[in-house]
């Protein structure tokens, strides 16, 4: 499989105190792949968890309907798109 990492640049102004990401490709058994992707992001301020949480979900759901856009671009129509 595939493993692609991403981390805030240290020494590029952003908004938060951290982000990170691992999104993982594998195999599927029945021929096609699985990407499964993790995330922390920590505010650089407290965020009350009612809005916090509402806006990490439509971020991260953004994310994922992004990717399974361009690879259904590149290589047609995905079979199956989302999960928890």
């Amino acid at each position: 499989g595939y493993r692609l990492e991403l981390a805030l640049a240290p020494s590029r102004p952003h908004d938060v105190e951290g982000l990170e990401a691992v999104w993982t490709v594998s195999p599927d058994p029945r021929g096609g792949s699985v990407i499964e992707l993790r995330s922390s992001i920590t505010p650089a301020q407290p965020i009350p968890e009612f809005i916090r949480l509402p806006i990490l979900e439509r971020t991260l759901r953004a994310s994922v309907e992004a990717l399974a856009a361009e690879v259904a671009r590149r290589t047609g129509p995905i079979a199956s798109a989302g999960g928890s």
